[in-house]
């Protein structure tokens, strides 16, 4: 394979790879191992040069894909639970654009441990929830009783997802690297490449961004149905059968 062709590969795994520390360091649900996978479908790696160097890079994609699996699965069990809340608790409307930017909003911001916008977002919202269901808001759980709540319940499973991501970014640090210095010299085999492994600070939660509250969690806008245009009907006078 040409050198140039070659660099340039190592270059678009070097960009996802950075994508994927990014992901992994503020705990996010998609990092970009699908980007990598397709280079791999696409026969991108189809090089003997390349073998080992994609051995080591697919064994760390399946850790960070069995991250990605559990941060689903933690997904959705937090949105169901939530729910299932709201209809013990008498506050779930059958339609509630309100409901579901929480529901959506709350996994989120319980991996990252960072309850600002969705407490308020909740206490903000309360008012008309209730309103639907003909309750009292007064009566209904606060945004920081719900988050306790959900805190205490899913704690062990978001422990295991930081567990997993402080697992996979000391080997995505390495292997990026050894792609740099491959970069820097093309003309060594991937194995007679040795370089540092570099101290890597663990995630720590909680991950939060310095901002000003402003708004709650955006609803999601519902688009009016188009107006369908119906043509005007054409007529046709069909009369009765001559008789023979």
């Amino acid at each position: 394979m040409d050198v140039r062709k070659r660099i340039k590969v190592l270059r678009s795994v070097l960009k996802h790879l950075n994508g994927m520390i990014r992901a992994l360091s503020a705990l996010e649900r998609d990092p970009p191992i699908v980007k990598i996978a397709n280079m791999q479908r696409a026969d991108e790696f189809d090089h003997p040069v390349f073998r080992d160097m994609e051995r080591e890079l697919m064994s760390h994609l399946r850790k960070a894909n069995e991250y990605r699996g559990n941060y689903w699965k933690v997904e959705n069990s937090i949105k169901q639970s939530f729910l299932s809340f709201m209809r013990k608790k008498g506050y779930l409307p059958s339609i509630s654009l309100e409901i579901d930017s929480l529901k959506n909003g709350l996994p989120e911001a319980m991996v990252r441990d960072d309850p600002r916008i969705w407490v308020y977002s909740y206490d903000q919202y309360i008012g008309a929830i209730a309103e639907r269901v003909g309750r009292n808001k007064k009566d209904a759980p606060t945004g920081q009783d719900i988050w306790n709540h959900f805190e205490i319940k899913y704690r062990k499973e978001i422990l295991c997802l930081l567990t997993i991501a402080n697992e996979c970014l000391p080997s995505i640090y390495h292997l990026k690297s050894k792609i740099r210095a491959w970069i820097k010299e093309p003309e060594k085999d991937w194995n007679m490449l040795h370089v540092k492994r570099p101290r890597v600070t663990p995630i720590e939660r909680p991950i939060r961004r310095t901002f000003v509250i402003k708004r709650p969690l955006p609803l999601s806008k519902v688009r009016p149905p188009r107006k369908k245009i119906l043509k005007k009907p054409e007529f046709h006078e069909i009369g009765p059968e001559e008789k023979r």
